[in-house]
């Protein structure tokens, strides 16, 4: 599992899945001077992939 910004597009997510290798990313919400750093969700490729076929 990698981290993944919670601003990132989903062309972000699947370069990242490729480049690290994981089967899913976390979405962090840490913001900078933020004391909530914690994981908004989970993303898995198949949801990427579903995505784009709609």
């Amino acid at each position: 599992m990698a981290e993944l910004n919670w601003c990132a597009t989903l062309l972000e997510a699947q370069q990242k899945l490729k480049s690290t290798g994981a089967d899913a990313l976390y979405i962090n919400r840490h913001q900078s001077g933020s004391l909530d750093n914690r994981i908004a969700g989970i993303i898995l490729p198949l949801q990427i992939d579903n995505f784009y076929r709609k």
